[in-house]
C-alpha cells in the first residue's frame, strides 16, 4: 500500500472482509479493525513508506502484521488527556492478547493477536 491516508480505510476493509469470510465473531472483529487502523495510520504518520498489512488465523486465534520501511521502533507513549493522537499503541496493548515489532532488513513490522475464543473458525 502507497503511504496515503486512504491506505488506512483500505487496510480496514481488508481485515474485516477477511474475517466476515472466517466468520469471526464480535468481538474480537471489530477490536481488530480499531487496532489494524491504528497500526496502519502510526505507520502512515512515522515511518511514511509503503506499507503491508498481512493477517494470518487459526482456529483459536488471528494475526495481523503491519510491515514499512522504517527501521525506527515505535514507542509507546503516554499521551495528554486533550491530545488528539498518541494511543495507538496503548490500544493494542489493551486490546491484543499480545503484540510485538520485529526488526527486518527492510524495516519493521508491528503486529497484534486476539484470541477468537471457542465460537471462532
Amino acid at each position: 500500500m502507497a503511504p496515503v491516508p486512504a491506505s488506512v480505510a483500505q487496510a480496514r476493509r481488508f481485515v474485516r472482509v477477511r474475517l466476515d469470510e472466517l466468520a469471526v465473531p464480535e468481538p474480537p472483529l471489530e477490536d481488530a479493525v480499531l487496532l489494524t487502523s491504528e497500526l496502519v495510520t502510526n505507520a502512515l504518520l512515522h515511518a511514511g513508506t509503503d506499507l503491508e498489512v498481512r493477517l494470518q488465523t487459526n482456529p483459536h486465534r488471528v494475526r495481523v502484521e503491519v510491515h514499512d520501511g522504517d527501521h525506527r521502533l515505535p514507542l509507546a507513549a503516554t499521551a495528554a488527556p486533550d491530545a488528539t493522537s498518541g494511543r495507538g499503541l496503548l490500544l493494542v496493548r489493551q486490546l491484543a492478547n499480545d503484540w510485538g515489532i520485529d526488526r527486518a532488513a527492510t524495516g519493521k513490522s508491528v503486529w497484534f493477536e486476539m484470541t477468537l475464543g471457542t465460537s471462532g473458525t
